[in-house]
């Protein structure tokens, strides 16, 4: 999944969805499987917007997820897995 930082350069992160609603953020796979501690962690019970079918620059299939904190933008290689990935984070 790519996402945006805050100096709207876009890189490759790995991200776990927990049973406790929350998205973990790691810098890659490998990182995440060796039990390093996330690089962040998104409580998903902070979120107050999820928007989806956004563009920025040359990137399609973007979605906002907006928390009271901040809002993070990710960036999938397709609609349908943008739209798969909006679904499992609604619920």
């Amino acid at each position: 999944m790519l996402m945006c930082t805050r100096s709207q350069k876009w890189h490759e992160r790995y991200f776990v969805l927990r049973a406790n609603r929350t998205l973990e953020l790691y810098k890659s796979m490998k990182a995440a499987e060796s039990h390093k501690a996330p690089r962040r962690i998104i409580d998903l019970r902070e979120c107050i917007s999820l928007e989806i079918g956004l563009e920025y620059r040359n990137h399609e299939h973007i979605l906002s997820l907006g928390t009271f904190k901040r809002t993070f933008f990710f960036a999938a290689p397709s609609d349908a897995l943008m739209l798969q990935w909006a679904n499992v984070l609604e619920k």
